[in-house]
């Protein structure tokens, strides 16, 4: 998966915008408000990786975030039964949050 699939995977699955047609320069988040695509990058920006977070929380799942020396643990916890249902390792907290998020949101869409 490229690093534009992850974000637009990301966009749909997790945070719950659309967009009108494939084409188009802005997703339609869900309070109706148009943001640009080109500057939502949850993979680069840690502020649009905290939205993610934000997100999963609002959802009903927890979010656990651990750093090392080089290196950020992230695992998505299913709330009621403290089950851990999707964790990523990689170098960097916003790869970490996109990865974790996309093995729960994009592999099995019951969750949501």
């Amino acid at each position: 998966m490229t690093d534009q699939q992850i974000i637009e995977t990301i966009a749909v699955k997790v945070m719950g915008w659309s967009t009108k047609s494939k084409q188009s320069s802005f997703w339609l988040d869900s309070e109706g408000h148009l943001r640009p695509k080109r500057s939502w990058n949850p993979l680069q920006n840690i502020s649009d990786a905290w939205q993610v977070v934000e997100q999963i929380e609002k959802d009903g799942f927890d979010v656990q975030i651990y750093r090392g020396q080089g290196f950020t643990s992230v695992e998505i916890i299913e709330s009621s039964q403290g089950m851990i249902i999707g964790e990523y390792e990689g170098g960097t907290t916003q790869e970490s949050i996109c990865h974790a998020a996309l093995r729960v949101f994009a592999a099995d869409l019951t969750h949501r």
